[in-house]
């Protein structure tokens, strides 16, 4: 518990006691507006506005962007799915239409967040209705994509954070460990124990899969 609470808070989405800094200055004293536009975030529940797909990742129906923006979609293995629409980038989508899924829906807002390049993004569970296959192809264009930007992922399916360079473990809100992933099997036992379980479950799925086919 608190992972999203924590990614809320560094936008200063609640009122709080304490102090958060970053590169050692206390976000209060940022105009918001500002703090804001520095963070890109996308959560498990993307925003989707009533509007063509290419507003809702550029937030303007301007064309002139439409090259990058066929880029970043291949990226996230979107763009075979809206080269198929009969308006293409012009589709109109909202929360309520259909002709896309919670996963497709998901990605856009992945390519959202890419076309923004925040100097910092947070993914909250961002890949959850995502198949394993898209999954890896996007996290494999984090390390590309946001070499210059801090990048915080916050996820139960550690496959997804295993190649971070700081593993944070949160129990009952606490940080209890903060390590590689190599580190935090060898001496946090919280982490181990979810590593473990995953590990477990991955494998009979697979096996599952295997005696199928």
């Amino acid at each position: 518990e608190g992972k999203s609470t924590i990614a809320e808070l560094m936008c200063r989405l609640y009122e709080y006691e304490g102090d958060i800094l970053i590169d050692d200055k206390n976000i209060e004293e940022v105009d918001i507006c500002e703090l804001r536009g520095q963070i890109g975030i996308v959560n498990q529940k993307p925003s989707i506005f009533a509007n063509s797909i290419r507003f809702n990742l550029i937030f303007s129906n301007d064309n002139t962007h439409d090259q990058e923006i066929w880029k970043v979609l291949k990226l996230v293995g979107m763009d075979k799915v809206i080269e198929l629409l009969p308006e293409g980038l012009d589709t109109q989508i909202s929360a309520s239409n259909m002709s896309l899924s919670g996963g497709q829906f998901q990605r856009l807002a992945i390519a959202r967040a890419y076309l923004k390049n925040a100097a910092i993004m947070i993914f909250d569970e961002s890949t959850s209705a995502i198949d394993g296959v898209t999954e890896d192809t996007i996290i494999n264009s984090w390390y590309k994509l946001f070499e210059e930007n801090t990048v915080i992922i916050i996820a139960h399916r550690l496959s997804t954070i295993m190649k971070c360079d700081r593993v944070a473990v949160l129990e009952n809100g606490k940080i209890v460990a903060c390590d590689t992933h190599e580190e935090l099997l060898r001496t946090s036992e919280t982490y181990k124990k979810l590593f473990d379980k995953q590990f477990i479950y991955i494998n009979k799925e697979e096996k599952s899969y295997n005696e199928r086919i």
